[in-house]
């Protein structure tokens, strides 16, 4: 059977862990890439060049699965645009159930096959959600949903805007 509060639980810990591994990831791929900030780092299909692949750290065998924190797969996100990774946590909840939570991490724009010339803001994930505080979080939300529901049938028959 469902239950809400062991799901709540396992999102919490799923997201806390992906956010603090996407922190970690972060600083990791920073010290790869900002020495390569304008060299060609993919081949034509997308794919890192064998010289940038290899320089890359092997996460999934280093979060192990057996250990008591959330299973933990970093992969490298496909963008024509940006090299991406995201980092994506499986917790259980007790129940049978999982909660899965995923953080990307931008890490430098693309110029074609190149590092552009900026590298990303570091994602500064919090790592520290509670379940109180996302109750908390949610019944604030919930009142001030009442509130704004009301104002907006206040406006009947004109809307929020016009057209």
């Amino acid at each position: 059977m469902y239950n809400p509060a062991a799901q709540l639980k396992a999102r919490i810990i799923a997201r806390n862990r992906a956010n603090e591994v996407a922190n970690e990831v972060y600083r990791e791929l920073v010290e790869i890439f900002r020495p390569l900030v304008g060299e060609k780092v993919l081949k034509a299909d997308g794919q890192f060049l064998a010289k940038i692949a290899k320089l890359l750290p092997d996460w999934n065998a280093r979060y192990d699965t057996a250990s008591d924190k959330s299973t933990v797969q970093v992969y490298r996100y496909s963008s024509d645009y940006s090299v991406v990774f995201v980092v994506k946590t499986c917790q259980s909840n007790g129940e049978g159930g999982c909660a899965y939570e995923e953080c990307s991490v931008y890490v430098a724009d693309l110029n074609g096959t190149s590092v552009g010339e900026k590298i990303s803001d570091p994602p500064n994930a919090r790592t520290d959600f509670t379940v109180d505080e996302v109750l908390r979080l949610r019944a604030n939300y919930a009142v001030k949903k009442v509130a704004a529901d009301n104002a907006l049938s206040a406006l009947f028959p004109f809307g929020e805007n016009d057209r």
